[in-house]
């Protein structure tokens, strides 16, 4: 399904996918500053999880300014060390 309340356990996620579904399991805290990452339309869904886990230092902008959501698929590693940080 594509729809975002249903997880399919076999799909593949981009790293916009994943964050936006830890960022729920969270309780989908607002972020207090706006992300620096701008290779994504503010207005996308996961926008408001990429600007929470760049103030929690999930994710850190290394100068150029690119989360790549859609562009990047998640790896086991990094989606263990994401819902390992949105919980601490």
């Amino acid at each position: 399904s594509t729809e975002l309340s249903v997880v399919n356990v076999e799909q593949v996620f981009t790293r916009g996918q994943a964050l936006y579904y830890v960022w729920l399991s969270v309780g989908s805290p607002k972020a207090k500053k706006a992300t620096t990452f701008n290779d994504f339309r503010k207005e996308v869904y996961y926008a408001k999880a990429v600007a929470w886990a760049q103030e929690k230092k999930i994710y850190t902008d290394t100068g150029d300014h690119k989360f790549g959501g859609d562009d990047h698929l998640i790896t086991r590693g990094e989606m263990a060390r994401l819902i390992y940080y949105a919980y601490k």
